[in-house]
């Protein structure tokens, strides 16, 4: 258990957010109507979901936000007596991790059984609700069409020394593309790549958001990121281009953001009424047209992001990125990344 603790060894920062309901809908099937949320998921994407769910069903939700990492942490020590019913990650690592270590409830539901096998554990304890590639953005005001890089091999070229902005090694997206690298390159070649990438002076920031900033704001050159990041940091009128990379060699990385119902969950039926909530047509569509993620059930179309079967992906199964996850985190440790 200490192993899998120091796994998520982060300072956990929980801020809680209580919503009233105003809904004159009601879920007469259950008697509680309240729903604890645990959410790794930035708030600004994440709130208007939580806010329909309680206009929808008139049950009330207690959201904890805070970083993926540390939250996993805080549902490995509450195992015993979970403090909340639902977990919502930014990777599928992390979901399948607390699936190894049983915290989390198998689930099954119509929604789930239509959902594309490989956005799911095999026996549904957790599920996908929407999905990202890695991409690399850029600020076209500093980098010429000539220079683009086209692989995120390339970032380890001296040209952009101190140029390029990338999350920190306990982040949990960073990890899975170093999981999925690890996959089709090896630890040989990937521990390379990082020492060379290292070397090479990138800025490590603690958010996405931090990272689009600066280079829409023209700090960084260059900034490693999930896709919709650049879609956001667009519409705020910065001058960012997006490239998929690695679309002529090895592919990106497609990761997801996730769902799950933990054991013990004292507000079971409400949560299980959550999970497929996501999963509806409405919510996929809203995952699409405000934060531009990519939607997951089949005929809910993308907003302006290239949608997934157009992009050359890492051939690796989401579970995988749970099984490896000690591996790639002692990889990143060993190379002594920020």
């Amino acid at each position: 258990m200490k192993k899998i603790i120091s796994i998520f060894c982060t300072t956990l920062l929980i801020a809680s957010f209580f919503f009233g309901c105003n809904s004159s809908i009601k879920n007469s099937e259950n008697k509680s109507k309240e729903l604890v949320i645990y959410s790794g998921r930035k708030e600004p994407l994440f709130i208007p979901i939580v806010k329909k769910f309680e206009e929808k069903t008139g049950i009330k939700v207690i959201l904890h936000s805070g970083e993926t990492p540390a939250l996993a942490n805080a549902i490995l020590e509450e195992k015993t007596n979970p403090k909340a019913d639902v977990f919502i990650a930014g990777d599928a690592g992390t979901l399948e991790k607390l699936n190894m270590e049983n915290v989390l409830l198998p689930n099954r539901s119509n929604l789930i059984d239509d959902l594309d096998p490989k956005f799911k554990a095999e026996n549904g304890s957790w599920v996908s609700v929407s999905a990202r590639a890695r991409i690399i953005m850029y600020n076209t005001n500093l980098v010429s069409q000539n220079d683009l890089p086209k692989s995120m091999l390339d970032l380890t070229d001296p040209k952009w020394k101190g140029q390029i902005g990338i999350q920190l090694s306990s982040n949990e997206s960073f990890i899975a593309q170093i999981t999925a690298m690890r996959h089709v390159m090896g630890d040989v070649a990937t521990e390379k790549y990082l020492r060379d990438l290292k070397s090479n002076n990138p800025v490590s920031l603690k958010s996405s958001t931090d990272i689009r900033k600066a280079v829409g704001s023209g700090e960084l050159k260059l900034g490693m990121t999930n896709h919709y990041y650049y879609f956001l940091e667009k519409h705020e009128g910065s001058p960012v281009g997006i490239i998929y990379p690695d679309q002529d060699s090895l592919g990106t990385t497609i990761n997801i953001s996730g769902a799950g119902i933990l054991k013990g969950a004292k507000n079971l039926e409400n949560a299980k009424l959550f999970v497929d909530f996501l999963l509806g047509k409405e919510i996929q569509k809203m995952f699409a047209e405000l934060n531009y993620e990519m939607p997951v059930m089949e005929g809910v179309e993308v907003k302006e992001a290239r949608p997934m079967s157009q992009i050359k992906s890492i051939d690796i199964k989401l579970e995988e990125l749970g099984k490896e996850l000690d591996n790639t985190i002692n990889l990143m440790e060993k190379v002594n990344l920020p």
